[in-house]
C-alpha cells in the first residue's frame, strides 16, 4: 500500500510540476555533496571509509546535505536559484561522488539521513530555488567477484547475474553502438534495461526518488549507454512534469548524436535536454588555449539548426568530469570571458562549485572535485562578477534569438535583443575589420548605452567610431542605457 501511495504521490508531483519551461530562466549551480560543506566549519582530512584501506580514485572527505542547507543563502547571493546535487542512492565503497549505486532505495549514510534530504530540498524551496538530482541507470558501483556463485549479493534491487550484460573482454567500442549500450564501462557492473524486471524496478525507483524528496529536475549520467527505448519509457513515467537533463559524452561522435537523445528521428522525443557538449568543445578551445572563435560561431549555428529546443540545453564552462577552467589556463580574465558568454548564450546556464573561489585544482578526478572548504574566497573573487551577470541574465527573455555578429581569431560579439556582448581570448584587440564596431544591435547613433561591468557609458555613435576595442581582455556586455538588470 506504501508503494502504490508514492507511486500515485509521484504522479501527482509531475503533473503539477514545472517541467523544462519552469527550468529555462533558471540558473544552476552544481555541487558534489561530499565536497561542497560539511557540518562545521572544521576541515576535514579526506580519510574516507573507516575500514577501507585505498580508496584508489579518492574518498570520502565529509560533505553532508545539512552543510549544503547551511549555504543556501551564499549560492543565491550570487545569483543562482537552483541547484543540482550528487546521487543520492547509498553506493558501494569509496563512492563519494555517488555514482556507484547499491542500494537504490537508501539514501547514501555518508551524506545524511532520509530527513535531512528532505529538509534541504524543502529549504531550498522556501527560498524560491529548485533542486536537481544526479541519477544513474546504467549501472551500479563496481566490487564483484564474478568468480562467485552469489556474485551480486550486495544489490539488494538487481541481485541476480542475469540483471546485467556480461562483461566484454575489450571494454566499450565507442564506434559500436551494441557494445556502447551493452559493454560495462570501465569495471562497473552495466544493468541490462531488456529485463522487464530491471526497467521496471529502475522506474519504481525513479518515480519514487521524485514523489518522497520532491525534486525538480533531474541530471542523468551516462545518457548513450542506455537503449533510447528505455529513456522513452522514462518519458513516458515522469514527463511533462519533472526537468531531464543528460550527459552525452562520447567525444568521438558528431554533434548529431548528442542532439538525438533530445529528439530521435526514429523513437521521437526522449529527454528534454542534454548537456550542450557541442558548444563546450569549441568554447574551451577559444578561451582556454587562444583557438579562433569562427568555430565557436560554426558550432552555435549547428545547435540552433538540429536542436528541437536548444534554450532548455545545459550550458556550462567545466564540471566534475571535465578539468576546470583555471586548471587549464590560470588566466581569471579569460574565465570571467567564457562566464559572460555562458550567461548570455541560449540555454540554462551551469556553474561549477568552487569557480566563485577561482578554484584552478585538477589532474585527476578527486583533484577536480576538491572540497571547497579548502579554498577560502580571497580578494578578486567572482562572488560578485557571477551576480552582476545573472542580472544581466534575467533581463532577457528566454525565447530571445541569438544573433552572432562578429567571430574570428580573438574577439567573439553576439546580442541577444538589445543586450551585446562582447568577450576575447587576447589582452589587447584592435578590429581587424574596419566595420567591427558597427556590428551591434542598436537603431541609431544618437542611442545611449552602457557597459554593465564597468558602468560606462556612451552613444552608439562612440562605440562604433572607436577602434581598440580593449586594453585589458575584460568582457564586455553593452545595454541600453536606462534598461534594468533584473535581481
Amino acid at each position: 500500500l506504501l508503494h502504490i501511495m508514492r507511486v500515485v504521490l509521484a504522479l501527482l508531483a509531475a503533473a503539477a510540476g514545472l517541467g523544462a519551461d519552469g527550468w529555462k530562466d533558471r540558473i544552476i549551480y552544481q555541487v558534489i555533496t561530499d565536497r561542497f560543506a560539511n557540518t562545521t566549519e572544521e576541515l576535514s582530512s579526506c580519510d574516507g571509509v573507516p575500514g577501507v584501506a585505498n580508496c584508489q580514485w579518492g574518498a570520502y572527505c565529509g560533505g553532508v546535505f545539512a552543510g549544503l542547507q547551511r549555504n543556501l543563502e551564499y549560492i543565491k547571493a550570487m545569483g543562482f536559484d537552483s541547484i543540482w546535487i550528487s546521487p543520492v542512492p547509498e553506493n558501494t565503497q569509496c563512492g563519494y561522488h555517488g555514482y556507484w549505486a547499491s542500494n537504490f532505495f537508501e539514501v547514501n549514510p555518508h551524506y545524511g539521513t532520509k530527513a535531512q534530504l528532505q529538509e534541504l530540498v524543502e529549504a531550498a524551496h522556501n527560498k524560491s530555488m529548485l533542486v536537481m538530482v544526479d541519477v544513474v541507470f546504467n549501472h551500479v558501483g563496481p566490487g564483484v567477484n564474478l568468480t562467485h556463485e552469489d556474485a551480486y549479493r550486495d544489490y539488494p534491487q538487481f541481485n541476480t547475474t542475469t540483471d546485467y550484460h556480461l562483461p566484454c573482454a575489450r571494454g566499450v567500442n565507442t564506434s559500436n553502438q551494441t557494445s556502447i549500450e551493452d559493454c560495462w564501462l570501465a569495471t562497473l557492473p552495466d544493468l541490462d534495461q531488456s529485463i522487464p524486471s530491471v526497467t521496471d524496478t529502475l522506474l519504481v525507483w525513479i518515480k519514487d526518488l521524485l514523489a518522497t524528496f520532491n525534486f525538480d529536475g533531474i541530471r542523468i549520467d551516462t545518457v548513450p549507454y542506455v537503449p533510447k527505448s528505455f529513456w522513452k519509457k522514462l518519458r513516458g513515467e515522469i514527463f511533462p512534469g519533472t526537468y531531464s537533463v543528460g550527459e552525452v559524452l562520447i567525444p568521438d561522435k558528431p554533434f548529431a548524436y548528442a542532439a538525438s537523445y533530445q529528439d530521435d528521428p526514429t523513437e521521437g522525443p526522449l529527454l528534454d535536454a542534454v548537456l550542450n557538449y557541442p558548444m563546450f568543445w569549441p568554447w574551451r578551445e577559444a578561451y582556454r588555449f587562444q583557438g579562433s572563435f569562427a568555430a565557436v560561431a560554426e558550432a552555435a549555428q549547428w545547435v540552433e539548426g538540429n536542436f528541437t529546443d536548444p534554450s532548455v540545453l545545459g550550458n556550462f564552462l567545466d564540471n566534475h568530469d571535465q578539468p576546470r577552467f583555471l586548471f587549464e589556463n590560470n588566466n581569471v580574465v579569460m574565465l570571467r570571458n567564457n562566464l559572460a558568454t555562458l550567461y548570455g548564450w541560449p540555454g540554462i546556464p551551469i556553474v561549477y562549485y568552487g569557480t566563485e573561489a577561482l578554484m584552478a585544482t585538477g589532474g585527476s578526478d578527486t583533484l577536480n572535485r576538491d572540497p571547497l572548504w579548502r579554498h577560502p574566497l580571497t580578494p578578486g573573487n567572482l562572488t560578485v562578477f557571477l551576480a552582476q551577470l545573472a542580472g544581466v541574465r534575467r533581463s532577457i527573455p528566454t525565447s530571445t534569438p541569438l544573433s552572432v555578429l562578429y567571430a574570428d581569431s580573438s574577439a567573439l560579439a553576439f546580442a541577444r535583443g538589445t543586450v551585446l556582448f562582447v568577450s576575447f581570448n587576447a589582452a589587447r584587440y584592435i578590429g581587424i575589420q574596419p566595420s567591427a564596431a558597427k556590428k551591434h544591435p542598436w537603431t541609431s547613433r544618437d542611442q545611449r548605452i552602457r557597459e554593465v561591468l564597468t558602468g560606462l557609458t556612451g552613444s552608439v555613435g562612440e562605440f562604433e567610431d572607436r577602434d581598440l576595442w580593449t586594453e585589458d581582455g575584460e568582457p564586455q556586455i553593452w545595454m541600453l542605457d536606462g534598461e534594468n538588470l533584473l535581481v
